[in-house]
């Protein structure tokens, strides 16, 4: 975890990098669950411990809900850039 960060001392855009970050963050631990979770599937199904495929079934179905919440996180992030551009694009307007 990182540290605590106290959100009323800090300006906008030091506010919206630390919010980056984080989802930066939480995008790549949930990659590793992910790939944990798919590692597991595969390992039970190679060894034949389940022997029901709604356990399976379940396992990619948990590999899929990830993976979708893991594209809303990218489409997160990619606004960082969008926003950055923004502000640009306001400061330069704000020069002529």
């Amino acid at each position: 975890m990182t540290e605590k960060v106290c959100f009323t001392t800090l300006e906008t855009d030091e506010k919206l990098n630390y919010l980056y970050d984080e989802m930066r963050g939480l995008a790549k631990r949930q990659d590793q669950m992910m790939g944990d979770l798919e590692y597991i599937g595969k390992q039970l199904r190679r060894v034949e411990i389940i022997q029901d495929d709604n356990i399976a079934d379940s396992i990619a179905a948990m590999v899929s809900n990830f993976s979708d919440i893991s594209k809303k996180m990218d489409h997160f992030i990619n606004m960082e850039a969008v926003l950055h551009t923004i502000k640009s694009d306001v400061k330069i307007i704000k020069e002529l």
